[in-house]
């Protein structure tokens, strides 16, 4: 019961990193929440972080594990 209950905590810690910059505590959104609120498609969205259009931050590079790519909310267009 125990391992269950710490699973499930470990599980929301790891959400809650990947989705809050720790140094300013601002809403990190993922490419798909960025396309759906820009209507968008995916694929245009990495377009315009590959182009420099939208900066983006890859939350697992100091892990060492595959690319996760976050957009601070603040950085979107209005």
């Amino acid at each position: 019961m125990d391992s269950e209950w710490q699973r499930r905590e470990a599980e929301a810690t790891e959400q809650l990193r990947l989705h809050t910059n720790p140094q300013t505590g601002q809403n990190l959104l993922s490419v798909a929440q960025v396309a759906t609120r820009l209507s968008l498609t995916k694929q245009k969205v990495y377009k315009m972080i590959q182009t420099g259009q939208l900066p983006a931050i890859d939350v697992n590079a100091q892990r060492g594990r595959k690319t996760l790519l976050r957009i601070r909310e603040s950085d979107l267009p209005q």
